[in-house]
């Protein structure tokens, strides 16, 4: 293995580690906290052979991305390193890979359905297997809380912890993250006893290890907030009115929260709770209204908020373009609605017309021509709210930019269509990042956590803020010398109180760990064993719980029938599934075909997943929605169905459920 050069302060960060103890490492973003767990892995290996590593990562694109960072500058022999995911599944057992190298680079869901799923009767089951690994590094731990997946690992580990007491050894725990947050607190206090629960949880009862006597290494540039003014456009007052008016026929059945305003995420949020809500009613026809309703809604305030932030002009296309793609047969008043109100659209292409420029868009433009005049080599990120916005923000680039070569950065989870991107095309867009051939990228939240983003020295929120951890993750980003980080929001923003939270929160978070890192040693492990203690009981209370939901599901042999969500078609019943290794959920409903339509994709879109390749997609023969993916499977097509697209109903009771483990049947 390959001798690693550290500087002074990532020897002190590794050092609690290298004395065989858990330990939290809280370092900004781009102070080499990789290089660190490297350090860590080799010095644990020099001293323990025989061990075994895992390194959890909390996405898919992670594996791939920290399994190569140790692959190149680690030199390790072949063999020596493995990487699970989804996108990389084998037929092997996740315990027979672990096993068969030393450091497995995976995300923790599938590690946890290995060691507990007991969400099926006749699932695997060795929670015992914690207990065979010598070293377990959580990258970005503060999700170790609650129902993440994290957590749900060293539920597990605290299990043992008590089963066994001592009796078995169980594997050093190292968390790495650039903020511990503060879990909402607004408090120092309240900040005190959120870090001591994720020290708890990670079984770390040390103060967390920190960088704190090189001041070089700390991010010394803040956020600068401009303030901009809005201004109303008349694309803006229409839309409005249209909402207004599908409002009016919604308000008798529903309500919407205070702050659910159009043109907002928390309308967003609404509609979607809305279209939730609506596709369990017994009134099928009143439950496809309200569901097209909240489509319309919803796709109608993503077009204000590109006005907002960008221009009328991209703003009316995409309005236009959904236009063109809905189906509203479904509710002919909205067809009405179409017609009254479709004419604002003609009005934005008319010669006479003003071009509408939002002036958050003209002071982007502005702060990007300085940027580029003075120092023609720099680096931007743009952070915005949804993809839509992204993609939207990348064609407005390319009209004054085009030499800069913008690009898109956002999630996998949609279509191109919808702004999503492939794993390719992520890599792409990073790698010309990386090599200065695109200077400026567009990124939504995805580009906050993980992904190693070359350094930057101008970072913009635009009309974006998260919580106090993105924050930090942002401004992290800006590791280059001289960087910037500009938020431009509009003057009585939600979002200005958002980020000088989150600044604030930054302060408290740093008070807590200064208090935490000053109580005396024994207090603080005493403190934290209380904490496990209270946790154990909130263990054992979930299992209980969980149990009582098993029996009574097996007890009640309830069989289920898979409704359309959308249009209520019955689709399959519960009792006509079986799984593959508890992942894949495959109709095996003779009449089913008769009742979905498959729409197979292309050879050069299929994608292989071990035994299983996803060849194309199933939807609803009757209203097109999606209900699953078509795959082969030893060369056998199968249909593999995503709970979440139905709507579950046994006589008069219907119900969603968003995880197939949730469901309240057995396969």
């Amino acid at each position: 293995i390959k001798q690693l050069k550290l500087r002074n302060y990532q020897l002190e960060l590794a050092e609690q580690a290298l004395q065989g103890n858990n330990s939290l490492i809280v370092a900004p973003t781009g102070t080499g906290k990789t290089l660190v767990a490297q350090h860590i892995c080799t010095e644990h290996l020099r001293r323990n052979p025989n061990s075994k590593i895992v390194f959890l990562v909390p996405r898919v694109v992670l594996v791939e991305q920290q399994h190569d960072a140790f692959d190149s500058q680690m030199k390790y022999e072949q063999g020596m390193l493995c990487k699970i995911s989804s996108e990389n599944t084998t037929n092997a057992a996740p315990n027979f890979l672990i096993m068969g190298h030393k450091i497995t680079f995976m995300t923790p869901q599938i590690l946890f359905n290995y060691l507990d799923d007991n969400t099926f009767v006749h699932s695997r089951k060795d929670c015992d297997f914690i207990n065979e690994l010598g070293l377990l590094i959580y990258d970005e731990c503060h999700h170790a809380m609650k129902g993440d997946p994290y957590n749900s690992i060293m539920k597990v580990y605290h299990d043992n912890l008590t089963k066994y007491n001592g009796a078995k050894p169980l594997p050093q725990v190292i968390g790495m993250t650039a903020s511990p947050g503060v879990g909402g607190a607004k408090s120092v206090q309240a900040a005190t006893q959120h870090i001591k629960r994720l020290l708890a949880n990670l079984n770390v009862t040390t103060a967390p290890v920190e960088i704190h006597t090189f001041e070089f290494f700390k991010l010394s540039f803040k956020t600068e907030i401009r303030r901009i003014d809005r201004k109303k456009t008349q694309f803006q007052e229409n839309m409005v009115t249209l909402i207004n008016k599908i409002w009016e026929n919604l308000k008798i059945e529903f309500e919407k929260a205070e702050n659910a305003k159009p043109g907002t995420q928390a309308f967003e949020a609404w509609c979607v709770q809305l279209r939730e809500s609506s596709s369990t009613l017994r009134n099928d026809k009143l439950s496809q209204r309200l569901q097209e309703y909240a489509q319309h809604l919803r796709e109608y305030n993503n077009s204000l908020m590109i006005d907002y932030d960008l221009t009328s002009t991209e703003a009316c296309d995409y309005v236009t373009q959904f236009w063109c793609n809905a189906c509203t047969t479904v509710v002919p008043e909205l067809e009405q609605l179409h017609e009254d109100y479709g004419m604002f659209v003609t009005l934005f292409y008319t010669p006479k017309r003003e071009y509408h420029t939002s002036p958050i868009l003209r002071k982007l433009f502005e702060i990007l021509t300085a940027e580029f005049v003075d120092f023609p080599e720099s680096k931007c990120i743009i952070f915005v709210r949804t993809r839509c916005i992204a993609k939207a923000l990348v064609t407005c680039l390319m009209e004054d930019f085009y030499d800069l070569k913008p690009k898109q950065l956002t999630g996998v989870g949609a279509s191109a269509g919808d702004g999503g991107m492939t794993r390719v095309e992520q890599e792409d867009t990073i790698s010309s990042f990386r090599d200065g051939s695109t200077k400026i990228i567009v990124a939504t939240s995805v580009a906050e956590e993980g992904f190693d983003i070359p350094a930057c020295n101008l970072v913009i929120a635009y009309n974006y803020s998260t919580n106090e951890i993105g924050h930090v993750q942002r401004q992290g980003r800006g590791r280059a010398k001289e960087s910037k980080m500009f938020l431009l929001a509009y003057e009585g923003s939600a979002l200005i109180h958002q980020e000088e939270t989150n600044i604030a929160q930054l302060e408290c978070s740093r008070e807590a760990l200064k208090q935490i890192r000053n109580t005396n040693s024994t207090i603080l492990e005493q403190e934290i064993k209380e904490f496990q203690r209270l946790l154990k009981v909130e263990r054992e209370s979930e299992r209980s719980a969980a149990q009582r939901q098993i029996e009574g599901a097996i007890a009640s042999n309830k069989i289920w029938t898979f409704l359309c969500k959308k249009c209520k078609k019955v689709a399959t019943t519960s009792d006509k599934f079986q799984h593959i290794n508890h992942q894949h959920h495959v109709v095996v409903d003779a009449g089913f075909i008769e009742r979905a339509e498959i729409v197979q994709y292309p050879a050069i879109k299929h994608k292989v997943f071990g035994e299983q390749t996803i060849i194309g997609i199933v939807k609803c023969k009757s209203c097109r929605s999606d209900w699953g993916a078509y795959m082969r499977h030893r060369q056998q097509p199968i249909s593999v169905l995503k709970i979440v697209n139905f709507v579950l109903q046994h006589e008069e009771d219907r119900i969603t459920v968003k995880q197939w483990k949730k469901s309240p049947f057995n396969v």
